[in-house]
């Protein structure tokens, strides 16, 4: 469970399912209440994560956060758990082998990428000699130019305010769809939009749900596309709708308004790949799985601070600014008609 901020009841029924608990700075904020969570779990469970560039830990709060800072997490672990840095980067490193199990994921990745170069090859015989081999050639085996389909993923969303504070919420779900054009054998032109509602704002700070939607237009590269499995990264542009919420108990006024609204410009980049399924007539079916990322490229100013509760902090409804990421696994399923 990456970035872990429940409580100790959660982090019980986490180890029952088999899960291993992944901490991060936040460990050593000084108000946080993860330390007796830290306490409690095994740490055959337990894995070590920087969380970068965000969550930097004590003293470097604020600030970009770096890989070597996870050296911060190791120490606080040990110290929590009253026992030698070494022994927390040992048994953690062995976790992370245990979990990742490293060397097989490589030699799947070197397999699979062997077996998809070899679906774009064939053999073309000599017409007079047909046991002997005159030339190899790459085909298009699975031939694509125009696709549609829908959109399914999770949104990860880091809002960055003035001050330097992150707040992130994880795993908000997002659909949308997209049009993909082939203008190249390795280029793909993609027109995508999707939609998301970070609920989990209510939960954390009691104001209304924020919306966020995006229409991305994409460059996709593919160094294999005429294969079964096509590798590619990605980039391109992004306009962000974004609807931010205010808390839902202040008083209306004649000038109240509920949402703020916000529409940025950003840069979308990411890797993914596609699996082809040749469906004969009806054409092609690729299954698409990639990790897309939006840098906004500008900062969005409110004119509330919806971390602060207006009840009780008179500065709650001063203006702040922030910058926002979004991080979008996803997958979706387009169909490419065959003309």
């Amino acid at each position: 469970l990456h970035c872990f901020s429940g409580d100790l009841d959660m982090m019980k029924k986490s180890i029952d399912l088999g899960f291993c608990i992944s901490f991060t700075g936040n460990i050593t904020f000084k108000k946080s209440d993860l330390p007796s969570v830290v306490k409690e779990t095994p740490m055959q469970n337990i894995l070590l994560e920087t969380d970068a560039p965000w969550m930097s830990p004590i003293p470097h709060r604020g600030k970009r956060n770096e890989p070597h800072n996870v050296r911060l997490v190791a120490e606080k672990i040990a110290e929590i758990k009253s026992i030698s840095l070494n022994e927390v980067i040992k048994m953690t490193t062995q976790n992370a082998k245990n979990l990742f199990k490293l060397f097989l994921m490589i030699l799947a990745f070197v397999t699979l990428s062997a077996t998809a170069y070899s679906q774009g090859t064939t053999t073309v015989y000599d017409d007079d000699y047909s046991d002997e081999v005159s030339e190899e050639i790459s085909i298009d085996l699975y031939p694509k130019t125009f696709g549609i389909g829908p959109i399914f993923g999770t949104n990860t969303i880091v809002d960055t305010y003035n001050d330097g504070e992150d707040v992130a919420y994880e795993g908000l779900f997002a659909i949308g769809g997209l049009i993909n054009y082939r203008i190249l054998d390795y280029l793909t032109l993609s027109a995508s939009y999707t939609y998301s509602k970070n609920s989990k704002q209510v939960e954390e700070f009691d104001v209304d749900p924020s919306i966020h939607q995006s229409i991305e237009i994409t460059s996709m590269w593919s160094p294999n596309p005429h294969n079964r499995v096509n590798f590619y990264g990605l980039i391109g542009a992004s306009f962000m709708m974004n609807k931010y919420g205010r808390h839902i108990y202040l008083d209306d006024g004649p000038d109240y308004k509920s949402f703020v609204y916000s529409n940025q410009p950003a840069l979308n980049t990411g890797l993914g790949f596609n699996v082809n399924i040749n469906m004969g007539t009806a054409g092609i079916m690729a299954v698409m799985a990639e990790w897309r990322l939006n840098f906004v490229l500008r900062k969005v100013k409110i004119g509330f601070d919806p971390r602060k509760d207006p009840e009780k902090d008179p500065d709650a409804g001063k203006p702040v600014e922030l910058t926002s990421f979004f991080s979008i696994p996803r997958i979706a399923l387009v169909w490419y008609p065959k003309f």
